[in-house]
């Protein structure tokens, strides 16, 4: 989930969203890859909020890279058999019903 100085409250939606809908077993790992931010409350601050949270890490790239790169990066960084992108700002719709099929 690659993002730049997007909001927590942002981030926190989509990611609470994934945790909620999608059955454990087939999540693994949820990736916030941070593009570079430069906002003090993108540093520790967002550190903390997501050691908080189950199954997500945070990677941080050290400049912007953009969006391509940031993906890259969080796949390199997947440990799961399947890797699916989302942007930050998504609204999750019902169940992820397309999961099961990967």
């Amino acid at each position: 989930m690659p993002n730049k100085n997007k909001h927590k409250n942002n981030k926190w939606h989509t990611i609470s969203q994934v945790l909620d809908r999608t059955p454990p077993e087939l999540l693994h790992e949820i990736i916030l890859v941070d593009d570079g931010s430069d906002k003090d409350w993108l540093k520790q601050p967002l550190e903390d909020f997501i050691r908080l949270l189950p199954k997500t890490k945070l990677v941080r790239m050290p400049q912007r890279l953009g969006l391509m790169s940031a993906r890259v990066t969080g796949a390199e960084a997947a440990t799961g058999d399947t890797v699916t992108f989302l942007d930050a700002h998504i609204e999750v719709g019902g169940a992820l019903v397309f999961l099961p099929e990967l």
